[in-house]
């Protein structure tokens, strides 16, 4: 019985790298995305990989946003709001915690975390303002 190869491998994520002429983009044969990659750019059959030039940056971002991706220069574009995007869920874990809790043992957990998240304790302070900030909002709720 013939075996189905594709299915014994491990499925390719796509990758972008940038060679400072043009955009060399791995892909899966099957992945949707190729067809995208089809106006844009050309395969370059030794390689095995998509070309797209420089002029088509827009596009290939555009494209690769699409379907969940990004370049890598965009995401250094986007750290901040990442980074702001971060502290926000784990505000909110730290005060679905202390909502969790009853009453009675909230300031318990927040001082068996600041034991651990101060920044006397090796912590840092963002984490221990995050904390404060989740008890205070809840510290009064039943």
């Amino acid at each position: 019985m013939p075996r189905n190869l594709a299915l014994d491998r491990e499925p390719i994520r796509p990758g972008v790298t940038d060679t400072g002429k043009e955009y060399l983009v791995l892909l899966a044969y099957y992945d949707p995305l190729r067809v995208a990659l089809g106006g844009i750019g050309r395969w370059d059959t030794r390689r095995k990989v998509w070309v797209v030039p420089y002029d088509a940056h827009d596009d290939l971002a555009e494209i690769l946003q699409e379907y969940g991706l990004a370049l890598a220069e965009d995401l250094n574009a986007m750290e901040d709001e990442i980074g702001a995007l971060r502290q926000a869920e784990v505000a909110a874990s730290y005060r679905a915690l202390f909502e969790a809790l009853p009453a009675r043992l909230r300031r318990g957990a927040r001082n068996a975390l600041a034991r651990v998240c101060h920044p006397d304790a090796g912590g840092d302070t963002v984490t221990m303002q995050r904390i404060n900030e989740a008890f205070d909002a809840t510290r009064d709720k039943p």
